[in-house]
C-alpha cells in the first residue's frame, strides 16, 4: 500500500502474489520492469501507476482505477480472468497493447485512450458510462463479446473499432470515424441511439451481416459506410 508516497522499480519487476497492490494518493511507477499480480488485485485511487517499457499484468483478479490514471509505455497491459475497471480515472496505453481475456473492461466516468497500440478484450465486454473511448493509431478489438459506449463518445482516429460476434452499440453519443480510420462489425450490430454516426474524410464503416441502426444523424464526408448482407436505417434524422 502506498498512501501520498511513491513507489517506484528501476530495472527491476514489482509482484503481488494472492494479495492486493494498493495505491492511495501516490504513485506507482515501475521503470524497465513488469508489474505482476496473481490472484489478487490492482488498485489506484487518486494516484498514478506508471509502467515504462514493461507490463503491467494481472492474473485471476482485478485491475481498478478510481479518480486515477492507468499509464503503460511501451509495454503490455493484460488482465486474465479478473476486470478492468476505470472509475473518474483514466486507462491510458502508449505503444503497447491492453487485453482482458475472459472478463470486461468497464469504464465509469472516465477516459481510456490507446496511442499506438491495441485494446483487446476475448470473452468480455468492453463498456464505456459517461465517458470517452478513443483510438488513435491502434486497434479497438471485441471477440465474443460487446462495444459499448453509454453518454459518450466512440474515437477511432488513424485506427480500426472492431467487434466479433458482438454489437457495437452507442448510447446518448457519437460514433465518430476520423481520419482514415474504421469501425467494422462482424456477425452483429452497430447501433448508434440518440446519437450520431458521422464519418469524415477517408474514413469506413463495415457491417458484414448486420445492421446499421442511427436514432438521430448519419453524416458521410469523403468516407464510405458499406453494409453487406444487411441494412442501413436512419431514424429522425
Amino acid at each position: 500500500v502506498v498512501v501520498e508516497g511513491t513507489a517506484v522499480v528501476v530495472a527491476g519487476d514489482l509482484v503481488v502474489v494472492d494479495g492486493t497492490a494498493v495505491v492511495v494518493e501516490g504513485d506507482l511507477v515501475v521503470v524497465q520492469g513488469t508489474l505482476v499480480v496473481v490472484a489478487g488485485d490492482f488498485v489506484v485511487v487518486k494516484g498514478t501507476a506508471v509502467v515504462e517499457a514493461g507490463d503491467l499484468e494481472v492474473v485471476a483478479g482485478d485491475l481498478v482505477v478510481v479518480a486515477g490514471t492507468a499509464v503503460v509505455v511501451a509495454g503490455d497491459l493484460v488482465v486474465v480472468q479478473g476486470v478492468l475497471v476505470v472509475v473518474p480515472g483514466t486507462l491510458v496505453v502508449v505503444e503497447g497493447t491492453a487485453v482482458v481475456v475472459a472478463g470486461d473492461l468497464v469504464v465509469v466516468d472516465g477516459t481510456a485512450v490507446v496511442v499506438e497500440g491495441d485494446l483487446v478484450v476475448v470473452q468480455g465486454t468492453l463498456v464505456v458510462v459517461a465517458g470517452d473511448f478513443v483510438v488513435v493509431k491502434g486497434t479497438a478489438v471485441v471477440e465474443a463479446g460487446d462495444l459499448e459506449v453509454v453518454a459518450g463518445d466512440l474515437v477511432v482516429v488513424k485506427g480500426t473499432a472492431v467487434v466479433v460476434a458482438g454489437d457495437l452499440v452507442v448510447v446518448q453519443g457519437v460514433l465518430v470515424v476520423v481520419l482514415e480510420g474504421t469501425a467494422v462489425v462482424v456477425a452483429g450490430d452497430l447501433v448508434v441511439v440518440q446519437g450520431g454516426l458521422v464519418v469524415v474524410p477517408g474514413g469506413l464503416v463495415v457491417v458484414l451481416g448486420a445492421t446499421v441502426v442511427v436514432a438521430g444523424i448519419a453524416v458521410v464526408v469523403t468516407g464510405n459506410v458499406v453494409v453487406v448482407q444487411g441494412a442501413l436505417v436512419v431514424e429522425g434524422a
